[in-house]
């Protein structure tokens, strides 16, 4: 219908009158329903009911007599933002695998009257991928069918890379979250684009004028709303106000229903009800707070499982940006390589990450990381070594000074918080972390601190305090009397990087012996 449709709608138009493009048509028995895109500044300037009635008596010429239409009018606008969460969103959706990549790329947007460029910048490796599965061509495609312009999409390659570089000045890209929903019933039409989370548009208390939100209602209420024309006939409306949850968070919801003669609205707001809704969220003044003004309500199946709750910045991009891994060496251990390693089965197939901070005091929730040290393990051996210390947002303390020789001056010149731990997190990506007393210590304290910087470290992990009082029978437990049990040198302690050499000896020891 959409090739002959255009061909009539462009024979039947005035030249100023052909602002138009073909969206969508969908039949629902012998209900059809077109879509049409209009670019903003045509649809506030020319859109008026005498167009919209010639546009309506040129389509119902090429349907059958027996169909009812109804046709809506879809405002575009293809400015960077738009068009560039149009592709986050399609790529979230059609493939996920690469979702994360995409959400943090470094996007070029270009534009001219009836064209828009936009050029992705990936490594190597993605560019491939991409470029096998003609990916620009798919979304240049969806993208047809969301703007009038042409969108053009490119994909640069940047060379893989393990060299040190500048973080990019936005490397944590605020990109648009949505949910995967699906549609099953529509109750009032309208355009329904992904859902976003509720969480990332209560945060900004932001007018949007076009937005889909998903979610289970309650805390229904309804009263009837009568109302006399100018011509004194009474029209009645029904005004539904609810609560919507899509489990990041709730927002208060409002829809004025017309009277319908297929189904009762309070059938359809109920409590626990699944739905998705379009419509504007903007400040309420009779709530004294923003609403989300419904005019779509559809009932959908929602995948609340492809809600990521913790944050989409948790990204392993791919490089390592402040810090470099080194191949491991000797760490200022005395006989260090004398432990026991003929029995490597125990350790085939497995990676560790042994590793230590040194901190501005004992508080997991407030005190500040200045130096984090690792050793990673591979089937048993030591590959390599994760070390820099981590300058601080206030001073060091006196006596953790004193206690570990770190002060103000050492720190001075070092990387920060931010820029240390992505490199970390990729370090010790889809290993086992090892530690002395890191599930009351410095896991809390770590994950608190990343937080700051979106990153959660979620590692399962072995805690050496915990095998040592499993395997051992001692008086105290401490690093330093653990390693002299075992015969361990530990040298220089409270710095981590000694440390985590005595503990990782300490680690592997623990794993061979039997059990008390």
């Amino acid at each position: 219908m959409d090739n002959e449709f255009c061909r009539l709608l462009s024979e039947k138009l005035n030249p100023e009158e052909r602002i138009f493009k073909f969206k969508s048509a969908e039949l629902n028995g012998h209900y059809l329903d077109v879509v049409l895109m209009v670019r903003a500044s045509d649809y506030d300037k020319f859109l008026d009911e005498r167009l919209k009635n010639k546009i309506k008596a040129v389509a119902s010429s090429v349907i059958p007599s027996d169909i009812s239409l109804n046709i809506r009018f879809y405002k575009t606008s293809a400015d960077e933002s738009s068009v560039i969460n149009k592709i986050i969103e399609y790529i979230f959706k059609e493939h996920q695998s690469v979702y994360p990549i995409f959400a943090a790329a470094k996007y070029i947007f270009d534009a001219e009257s009836d064209y828009c460029s936009v050029s992705v910048t990936l490594e190597k490796y993605v560019c491939e991928y991409v470029r096998g599965i003609n990916l620009s061509k798919e979304i240049q495609e969806y993208l047809d069918t969301e703007f009038m312009e042409e969108v053009e999409v490119a994909f640069i390659e940047t060379p893989n890379t393990d060299e040190k570089e500048a973080l990019p000045e936005k490397f944590f890209v605020s990109s648009t979250r949505v949910i995967d929903t699906q549609i099953i019933k529509y109750y009032a039409k309208g355009i329904m684009n992904y859902p976003r989370y509720i969480s990332d548009v209560i945060e900004k208390e932001k007018e949007d004028n076009s937005l889909t939100l998903c979610g289970f209602i309650s805390d229904i209420k309804s009263r009837r709303i009568v109302k006399k024309d100018s011509r004194g006939r009474e029209t009645e409306k029904e005004l539904f106000t609810f609560l919507l949850n899509d489990t990041t968070a709730s927002v208060k919801c409002k829809f004025f229903a017309r009277p319908k003669k297929e189904f009762l609205w309070s059938d359809v707001f109920i409590d626990n009800a699944k739905l998705i809704m379009s419509g504007a969220y903007k400040y309420d003044n009779f709530e004294n707070r923003f609403c989300f003004i419904a005019n779509a309500v559809a009932e959908a199946e929602i995948n609340f499982a492809s809600i990521n709750k913790k944050s989409n910045f948790n990204i392993d991009y791919g490089r390592y940006m402040y810090v470099l891994p080194e191949p491991f060496t000797d760490v200022a251990q005395d006989d260090f390589f004398d432990v026991d390693m003929t029995d490597l089965k125990l350790f085939e197939g497995s990676v560790y990450v042994v590793f230590d901070l040194e901190t501005t005091g004992l508080n997991t929730e407030s005190d500040e990381i200045i130096e984090i040290a690792a050793i990673k393990i591979v089937d048993g051996q030591f590959t390599e070594k994760f070390s820099t210390f981590v300058k601080p947002e206030n001073s060091i303390p006196k006596r953790i000074t004193e206690i570990t020789h770190i002060d103000d001056e050492t720190v001075a010149d070092a990387p920060k918080l931010s820029e240390v731990i992505p490199d970390f997190y990729r370090f010790v990506k889809d290993c086992t972390l090892v530690g002395h007393n890191i599930s009351t210590f410095d896991i809390p304290l770590l994950n608190a601190q990343s937080a700051k910087v979106k990153y959660e470290f979620d590692n399962n992990f072995i805690d050496t305090l915990v095998l040592a009082k499993n395997k051992l029978k001692l008086s105290k437990y401490k690093l330093g009397d653990v390693c002299s049990a075992l015969n361990v040198n530990l040298v220089g302690a409270h710095r981590a990087i000694n440390d985590v050499a005595a503990n990782a000896q300490v680690f592997l020891k623990l794993m061979k012996l039997k059990n008390k």
